[in-house]
């Protein structure tokens, strides 16, 4: 499995190749997480991981981001899709705006914080989880780009 350095020089925008990437230090996403057809990323970050855009990831697609701390999304984002796994903490942030997460959101706490601060919170979710089983299918690319893949060699050992 290729594994490449996910670093400041990639820009605040999604990595253009289809792989694994890796982080040693906190990270910051943002600018254009919109992934289109067919796209299959990994990235694996040590440390923090904020996000301040919509993460839109369409059928077909893959997108996991895992962090060794914790995944804040910030209060203006409305939607982040994939599956987002932190050894720390998940948090929507505060503030009136909705949010809706689609895929697998997985850590020991998940803070939801967000609250409309009128009568809307009586009939309406303003932090909304919808699974989308499709990951699991679309996580499987190819030998170099999967997360199931694993090279072993099974032989019949004469008795």
């Amino acid at each position: 499995m290729a594994t490449e350095n996910y670093s400041s020089s990639n820009g605040t925008n999604a990595p253009s190749e289809d792989k694994v990437y890796y982080a040693k230090s906190s990270r910051t996403l943002s600018g254009n997480w919109s992934l289109g057809n067919n796209r299959w990323i990994v990235l694996l970050v040590e440390g923090d991981v904020s996000i301040n855009t919509n993460i839109i990831v369409p059928k077909g697609s893959f997108l996991a981001i895992a962090a060794t701390g914790s995944i804040v999304f910030n209060t203006s984002e409305t939607k982040a899709q994939g599956m987002f796994v932190a050894d720390n903490r998940i948090d929507t942030s505060s503030g009136a705006i909705a949010f809706e997460g689609q895929g697998t959101f997985t850590a020991p706490q998940v803070i939801f914080g967000r609250d409309f601060k009128d009568s809307r919170n009586q009939t309406t979710s303003v932090e909304k989880f919808i699974a989308r089983p499709d990951f699991i299918m679309s996580s499987y690319k190819d030998a170099d780009n999967n997360l199931w893949y694993f090279n072993f060699l099974w032989k019949e050992l004469a008795p």
